[in-house]
């Protein structure tokens, strides 16, 4: 015969069972996912779509402005990665928070950034979530979408390759 503790103990057990269920459907099912279609402004003023920019396993989308000092630093550890990593899959891409087009190119010509590099629009702030967050921020988006890490703050680009792997996880599921 169960006492009244043991009754507790099941109900406190069942109640942390449902709260871990549903945080794990939450995470793995409704977590928004970057569409293929989300706009972004190229540095001639066109919109491009996601999918222009997409790799094969998965995309590290890096948000910078040329006014961050920290990300120069990051650029600099992210260009040996890129090197690394695109022939196996994986593009990058960085999106400027800045609305001066030419700051933007003396910067690229300056930092010889090799990826795509387009401009944000609110859109695509919002996808990102990019409300109170630091620079430079990578967020890294698996092919079907997924977010499946993001690295925020001065040497994030030091723990890159951990987040790479995290998209050939996703990618080989």
């Amino acid at each position: 015969m169960i006492g009244k503790t043991g009754k507790r103990l099941g109900i406190i057990m069942f109640a942390v069972a449902i709260i871990a269920g549903a945080y794990v459907f939450a995470s793995n099912f409704l977590q928004p996912r970057i569409p293929d279609s989300l706009l972004f402004h190229d540095l001639k003023g066109k919109n491009v779509a996601f999918k222009n920019f997409k790799g094969e396993i998965g995309t590290v989308v890096i948000f910078t402005a040329t006014w961050c000092t920290y990300c120069r630093e990051e650029i600099k550890v992210a260009k040996p990665i890129f090197e690394d990593n695109a022939p196996r899959g994986i593009n990058f891409m960085m999106v400027f928070q800045d609305y001066d087009v030419g700051d933007i190119r003396r910067y690229r010509k300056a930092t010889k950034i090799p990826w795509p590099v387009v401009q944000k629009t609110d859109y695509v702030m919002k996808m990102f979530d990019r409300s109170e967050k630091g620079l430079p921020s990578a967020y890294f988006v698996a092919s079907n979408g997924k977010i499946v890490a993001s690295l925020t703050g001065r040497n994030s680009a030091t723990h890159y390759p951990e987040a790479i792997d995290l998209l050939f996880e996703e990618h080989f599921k």
